[in-house]
């Protein structure tokens, strides 16, 4: 069947290679495409290896891991297709903030044992966990992602760079280096200290114990399992701030809030990280044409939904992967074929959701006041929106390599959660959507902006829609259209 996948817009840098978004056209799924670099795909043997790997990921469906479906040549380029997620990774989280607080780095940690738990348990390893694989939903989940190429990668011994962090011991990629590298993510989280940076740990004695141990040079006192580890953690986190730690986390608050640009993260193999030294215990208080590739693909793509897509809120241009999961019906176990050329004519380039305005992240506490005579104090009013208005620059037809711009503002009163979302159509392809909410407080006004880029000769029309869901409906729209015939 020729032409399964749509590529799309570019969503950012992926571990290896930027990440598209893109489409299984014969179900309509959102999927994820990162693409492998060329010196990489022209490789026969790291292609046959990165197959035999995603074949075995693909395996994995658990809750805390991105899954992998694909592994396509689309115009000459290799693709591996995967889960399309909505969220941030944590390297964006600790480039805004180092360290994380304490409950959002013990939960993010947590889920991120629960993934290596799942994929150990399976016989498979990540091979270089560390908070560029990492992903935050905006739901605060944590999400294990590179599965299969993250693995080739750190066994490739002509790969300088990968995986971000090695044991002392060395060797390939195994369950003991997945623990040690899970025990430096800790330690980053928790300290804000990279592995190759030395530091003194002023935290709870039971967190700092159990990093220092995870990390330690001899592999006989680290943590012996996912499971093991998992569970030290769990015991460290509720002595230190109480049954209810998770609870405490602020993790989809921080996907929410603009971050803006984090700082880069060399690719580089590091030296191991120092152990980590206890020094105080301070507890905090709780609170074009078919090419030949070799045969057979990692898995079944996506089935087809039981209703549209599960659309998760925040998002910017620090965006990972947007979501498919929880739709509905079961993905077919029959393998598909390898993928030939897709889309030689056109390719969108860029895509970038900007949040502008500054929208803050507050919890709004509801003090119940008792007057004289038994009158209560009145809350804050419920949250109303205006009409919007859509523009769009160029104001006309766009020529060769047309960026436009689409920008939406309106008024806002009150205090609330906003839920809105873009709808795109463009000639011969279904209406896509990205869907955001956002906690609304002493804002009076919003202004956001989508972008779409097109390169390369096409004539294609669009259309898109900026729609407020609530507090109360609200629609804009705006068409324009990109002709290029050389």
């Amino acid at each position: 069947m020729a032409d399964e996948y749509a590529v799309g817009a570019v969503l950012g840098e992926g571990l290896i290679g930027p990440r598209l978004a893109g489409r299984y056209r014969p179900t309509g799924h959102p999927v994820a495409l990162e693409e492998i670099p060329g010196s990489l795909a022209a490789r026969s043997d790291f292609v046959e290896r990165l197959a035999a790997a995603g074949r075995r990921a693909a395996s994995i469906t658990a809750p805390h891991v991105v899954e992998v479906y694909d592994l396509v040549r689309l115009g000459g380029r290799l693709y591996v297709v995967g889960e399309l997620i909505r969220g941030r990774s944590l390297a964006a989280l600790l480039g805004a903030e180092a360290p994380l607080p304490l409950p959002a780095a013990l939960s993010a940690m947590d889920s991120v044992l629960a993934a290596l738990e799942e994929l150990h348990r399976a016989g498979l390893v990540h091979g270089d966990v560390c908070p560029d694989t990492v992903v935050v939903t905006p739901s605060g989940d944590t999400r294990l992602a590179e599965l299969g190429v993250a693995t080739v990668l750190a066994a490739d011994p002509e790969l300088r760079g990968w995986p971000a962090v090695r044991p002392p011991e060395g060797g390939a990629p195994s369950v003991a280096a997945d623990l040690y590298a899970a025990g430096a993510l800790l330690r980053e989280l928790a300290t804000g200290l990279r592995p190759e940076q030395s530091g003194e740990w002023a935290g709870p004695v039971a967190v700092g114990s159990l990093a220092a141990r995870a990390v330690a040079a001899d592999p006989g006192r680290r943590p012996a399992s996912a499971a093991e580890f998992r569970e030290e953690l769990q015991r460290a986190a509720a002595a230190v701030l109480g049954d209810g730690w998770r609870e405490q986390s602020d993790l989809a608050a921080r996907v929410a809030r603009p971050l803006g640009t984090a700082p880069p993260r060399p690719r580089r193999l590091s030296p191991p990280p120092a152990e980590v030294s206890v020094s105080a215990a301070t507890a905090p208080s709780p609170g074009g044409a078919a090419e030949s590739v070799p045969p057979g693909s990692w898995t079944a793509a996506p089935a087809a939904p039981g209703g549209p897509p599960a659309a998760p809120g925040g998002g910017d241009e620090s965006d990972y992967w947007g979501g498919i999961r929880g739709l509905g019906g079961e993905r077919p176990t029959a393998p598909l074929r390898w993928a030939p050329a897709r889309r030689p004519r056109r390719r969108r380039t860029g895509a970038v959701l900007a949040i502008v305005a500054a929208l803050a992240v507050l919890a709004v506490a509801v003090v119940l006041v008792i007057q004289p005579g038994g009158a209560a104090s009145s809350g804050p009013a419920a949250l109303s929106v205006g009409s919007p208005t859509l523009s769009a620059q160029p104001a006309g037809a766009g020529g060769c390599g047309t960026t436009f711009t689409f920008t939406a503002s309106g008024s806002l009163r009150g205090s609330g959660t906003l839920t809105y979302r873009w709808l795109v159509t463009e000639t011969g392809s279904p209406t896509t959507y990205d869907q955001y909410s956002l906690p609304i407080t002493h804002q009076t006004s919003f202004r956001f902006t989508k972008q779409l880029g097109f390169t390369g000769p096409a004539s294609i029309g669009m259309t898109v829609t900026f729609e407020v869901l609530s507090p109360q409906r609200r629609t804009a729209t705006a068409t324009r259209r990109y002709v290029c015939t050389s």
